[in-house]
């Protein structure tokens, strides 16, 4: 049974009465946009980012890795303090890349903050709401079964299978060569129709996963020690690799998350060092991935000339996305669904239908990022918030919002309340997921949360059949 110290909060009535209060602060706010009102929208929204971590302070009792604080963070990263950069400190000319049409920077602004209070408001509503005290206690009397591991036999064939399905894949992109040595590697057109072999791929990182979830907390040999070293080192170097750092940080934000379970819990210090460091080294990796065929002392003067700020905060541009939504919708009207899609047709491989769309994170940079030099050949995020908004206005974004704070309260009372080696197996791709779901756009985070979560279904009923 879910202890019911699980929902308790303090002063429940001053947070419904905040809410309210701040709700109808925002409605008369959108009402008169004059250049004065955006240091009030600002600090409306800061306001409403800080309750949550108000709460926990109150309560004495914060889990770093429950989803409602990383996820608002991440938020507040993405959108607030990305929109403060580009207002405050970034050069002025970034403001002029957004090619507005009815509306001034400033003006955008104010609506991208009051958008976003609106956004966390509907989820932490739903996050705290009864609906999903009542489901969560229904789904108390669940039991995901802990099955005990048949390592040996699941981690030979998870890396066998997940080995094979990278070589394929680094086969289909044109060989070793070029996968080691040429910055086309960076083309994302070479990956077209090779989003099956995913999940396959990720059937070698699981197997490391489950490997260390049956030896954590125990005595380890030498021999098991050399093991999980190597085995890590190949999981990093073909990650290293990937035009993406995500795959990167994943691997080692799960291993955070199993230790932070069951073995000691994670610092808030150390997490934040961990995240600070990573945002350090992404710009290093970057451009050593892009100066592949270059000289090594090339390759490190290119490196010694890194603007750090601006090249972290231009990966973070979210705020500016969702300025050119609000924009182009009060231009050209919603989409009304079209972007959403993706979350059915991406099950569908490209083999089987050669004209199927292509996905919106792809066309939504020829369609309203045009300006940059990247637009059509990488994948560019729209934000939830602002793909909701292009899609269904304020309704959407409070309906999305409000169920997005639902679902994640329940994975989270689900697989972390009482947490075991299988439910973390699932908790920690979710956790992720659902903090990278803050991006959008929704329809690829859908198949690439699926093919995360194909590996450990599959291990889930593979080994329920050897015991059998």
């Amino acid at each position: 049974m879910i202890s019911k110290t699980i929902f308790a909060e303090p002063y429940p009535y001053i947070k419904n009465i905040i809410l309210v209060v701040i709700s109808i602060l925002i409605a008369l706010l959108a009402v008169n946009t004059r250049n004065c009102a955006l240091s009030l929208a600002i600090v409306i929204t800061a306001i409403i980012i800080v309750y949550p971590f108000f709460i926990a302070i109150l309560n004495k009792r914060i889990d770093i890795f429950e989803p409602i604080y990383l996820i608002v963070a991440y938020f507040s990263f993405s959108i607030f303090f990305s929109s403060l950069y580009q207002l405050y400190i970034a050069d002025s000319h970034i403001l002029h890349t957004y090619n507005l049409k009815k509306y001034s920077p400033d003006e955008v602004h104010i609506h991208i903050f009051l958008y976003s209070s609106l956004a966390l408001i509907a989820f932490y509503l739903g996050y705290f709401s009864k609906i999903g005290k009542n489901i969560v206690r229904k789904l108390g009397r669940i039991r995901i079964y802990d099955l005990s591991f048949y390592a040996p036999k699941i981690i030979v064939i998870l890396f066998i299978s997940g080995l094979l399905g990278i070589l394929l894949y680094i086969y289909q992109m044109r060989g070793f060569s070029s996968f080691f040595l040429s910055n086309s590697f960076f083309e994302i057109e070479r990956t077209f129709g090779r989003f099956y072999l995913t999940p396959i791929m990720l059937l070698f990182p699981t197997g490391f996963f489950i490997f260390y979830l049956n030896k954590i907390g125990s005595k380890r040999s030498w021999k098991e020690k050399f093991f999980l070293f190597f085995y890590a080192c190949l999981i990093i170097s073909f990650f290293a690799l990937r035009p993406s750092k995500f795959w990167l940080f994943r691997f080692i934000f799960f291993i955070l998350v199993f230790r932070h379970y069951l073995v000691k819990k994670i610092s808030l210090k150390l997490l934040t060092c961990f995240i600070l460091i990573f945002l350090l080294l992404m710009p290093i990796a970057y451009n050593l991935a892009r100066s592949r065929e270059k000289s090594f002392q090339d390759s490190f003067t290119t490196i010694a000339s890194i603007d750090f700020t601006s090249h972290i905060m231009s990966r973070w541009y979210a705020a500016q996305a969702f300025a050119i939504i609000i924009d182009s919708v009060k231009n050209s009207g919603l989409e009304y669904g079209r972007t959403l899609v993706d979350s059915v047709t991406w099950v569908i491989p490209r083999a089987w239908w050669p004209k199927k769309p292509f996905s919106f994170g792809l066309t939504f940079g020829n369609e309203y990022l045009s300006h940059s030099d990247l637009s059509g050949s990488v994948f560019f995020t729209p934000s939830l918030v602002g793909e909701l908004y292009l899609n269904f206005h304020i309704i959407g974004i409070i309906i999305g919002f409000f169920l997005y704070g639902l679902i994640v309260r329940l994975v989270y009372n689900a697989f972390a309340i009482v947490p075991t080696k299988i439910s973390l197996l699932f908790y920690a791709p979710l956790l992720l997921h659902s903090i990278h779901f803050v991006e959008g756009p929704i329809g690829g985070h859908v198949g690439l949360l699926a093919a995360d979560l194909a590996p450990i279904l599959f291990v889930y009923f593979l080994n329920r059949s050897f015991i059998r």
